[in-house]
């Protein structure tokens, strides 16, 4: 399942207990040491990600033998970071700025273009 002791590290990191953090998200106490044996579901990952400011591909490390769904929110999750990291290293964005519309599209295209790029490859 989850590597839960991964993921208390980054709740240490950031400065919190467990308690602290299932106390602010209205969780009950030991929540997140108890997903080593029951998964908890995208909306908890997702809550606790944004609490600590540490993204879900972060807590969860690779992903191996996680379920679809969270492989497809890590795999998202990281292709954002990504894009704003690019943005970031071409002066076209400031750590920490949101995106701007033209910015939006432009990397909406761009995946557009690499997803394309790749059937295509796949193909021959």
């Amino acid at each position: 399942m989850l590597n839960t002791e991964r993921i208390l590290r980054f709740i240490k990191d950031a400065g919190y207990t467990e308690y602290a953090v299932c106390k602010a998200l209205k969780w009950g106490n030991g929540v997140i040491s108890k997903w080593e044996n029951h998964s908890p579901s995208i909306d908890k990952l997702t809550a606790l990600s944004n609490f600590i400011n540490v993204p879900v591909y972060e807590l969860l490390g690779d992903g191996a033998g996680l379920p679809d769904e969270w492989q497809k929110k890590i795999a998202a999750e990281k292709l954002g970071s990504e894009i704003m990291q690019m943005f970031i290293d071409a002066g076209q964005l400031a750590p920490g700025e949101e995106l701007t519309d033209e910015l939006k599209d432009y990397a909406t295209n761009l995946i557009r273009a690499a997803v394309a790029m790749e059937k295509r490859t796949n193909k021959g």
